[in-house]
């Protein structure tokens, strides 16, 4: 069986203050996105992340991954990472917001 996992960042995330974008923030040690890519690239149990961006953060997307752009709204932008996946065989996709980094590794290996 091959999971995918389709993080989905491509909002401004304006609510939650400071200087840019909440999934750019620090959190900790890392920023908030490296947290929660971090927690799918682990798990042995996923063999392709696609992470969707907003078209102006394109440049800032970490290695290792599959960026593209996102849509003007979620569902455009979950749609957008879907098309990434075609082609990749993936059985199970697994769609999780990039501003949620603490999402436990059981919720990953949940059927």
């Amino acid at each position: 069986m091959t999971v995918a996992a389709l993080i989905v960042a491509a909002g401004r995330g304006t609510r939650a203050g400071g200087a840019g974008p909440k999934q750019w923030q620090v959190l900790g040690n890392a920023r908030v996105i490296d947290h929660t890519l971090a927690v799918f690239a682990a798990h042995h149990r996923v063999n392709h992340v696609v992470l969707v961006l907003h078209r102006d953060d394109m440049e800032m997307a970490p290695s290792g991954v599959t960026a593209v752009p996102g849509g003007a709204t979620r569902a455009a932008s979950v749609q957008a990472g879907l098309a990434a996946l075609d082609g990749t065989g993936a059985d199970i996709v697994l769609i999780h917001d990039v501003a949620r980094p603490c999402v436990p590794p059981a919720v990953i290996t949940a059927e």
